[in-house]
């Protein structure tokens, strides 16, 4: 692959970023860049790894997923070469990102990590995000064994809703009998 090409791809994945207000993940973008046959995985791996070790983007790990983000210095970078990437590229990525919309948003929005202590005890972090941004749920739990951290976690995106439905009704909304 030529330089021209790289720079190509490079380019692409800063505009997708500078589209979103919100972390996009590898594998999201990887969707998009390979189900419209724009280049091959390596070829792809090669490009986040540059762009993050440029600082154009950040890159943040979460258990297995890497979430990005595109810089100050990776958005002055796009300004500088804003024809690099063709109109009918741009109205691809516009496309995607508008028919994805709400499935990107979950994939930031509802998060789970776990961690194991030097003392060897496990910790589960669950989260929920507002489309804003701002935190709704933060829990953090002592579990027995990382094997139970992982399935927490596992869990997490699937019973969240229901989870915080429980709290709001049942702790925060509850009132008093008179």
């Amino acid at each position: 692959m030529n330089n021209e090409t790289l720079t190509l791809y490079k380019m692409m994945v800063l505009y997708m970023l500078s589209l979103v207000d919100h972390p996009l993940t590898n594998a999201r973008i990887s969707d998009f860049m390979l189900t419209k046959d724009y280049t091959d995985y390596f070829s792809l791996q090669t490009v986040f790894k540059e762009l993050t070790d440029a600082g154009l983007v950040s890159c943040k790990q979460v258990r297995n997923s890497s979430y990005f983000t595109i810089t100050d210095e990776g958005i002055n970078t796009l300004k500088l070469f804003p024809d690099i990437v063709s109109k009918p590229i741009k109205d691809d990525i516009k496309k995607y990102l508008a028919g994805h919309e709400h499935e990107l948003k979950s994939e930031v929005s509802v998060l789970s990590d776990y961690s194991v202590n030097n003392k060897g005890e496990n910790s589960v972090t669950l989260k929920l995000i507002d489309f804003d941004g701002s935190e709704l749920l933060k829990l953090s739990l002592a579990v027995p064994s990382e094997k139970r951290a992982m399935e927490i976690c596992n869990e997490w995106k699937d019973k969240s809703n229901d989870i915080y439905t429980y709290l709001v009704e049942n702790i925060i909304l509850k009132r008093k009998p008179q």
